[in-house]
């Protein structure tokens, strides 16, 4: 499957969604988590802007001021747990989006916080196993929906 352009994650959740922009070649751009009820108004101005500085307010990784971001976006959403209320948004703003695999996408996520922030000093010594990410791993669980969906 040739993708171009941007692709967003989204993983969905009752209280809060993961969200992750990013591409095939240059992997995850930025990502972050917000609240569930702020949904639609947060994916009615990704639709419409033009710049993305807005998502600083719910950024935990990466920058959003890449340019990908400006290119068309092909949308993955997760199919679990408050998938129904994000599909009700989607089919409101008539978004086209694709629904993907979201199984064990916590656990990869998990292991991704740890690949991009490995632990110092004498944890580094330690399986990361043993460890969860001091902060909530949503929006790479987001990317993770992606990668699934992608085969990459």
């Amino acid at each position: 499957m040739e993708v171009d352009g941007c692709l967003l994650g989204i993983d969905p959740g009752r209280y809060k969604f993961g969200w992750a922009f990013g591409t095939r070649e240059e992997g995850l751009l930025c990502s972050g988590i917000g609240e569930a009820a702020a949904f639609t108004l947060w994916l009615g101005r990704v639709l419409g802007e033009k710049e993305y500085s807005f998502l600083q307010e719910t950024l935990e990784e990466g920058d959003p001021k890449h340019e990908a971001l400006l290119r068309k976006k092909r949308i993955f959403l997760g199919s679990g747990t408050g998938s129904p209320d994000f599909v009700r948004v989607f089919e409101r703003l008539a978004c086209p989006f694709t629904q993907g695999e979201e199984s064990f996408t916590t656990l990869e996520a998990r292991k991704l916080y740890w690949e991009r922030h490995p632990p110092r000093g004498v944890w580094r010594l330690l399986p990361r196993g043993l460890f969860l990410p001091p902060r909530p791993v949503d929006d790479l669980a987001a990317w993770c929906i992606v990668k699934k969906s992608l085969g990459f």
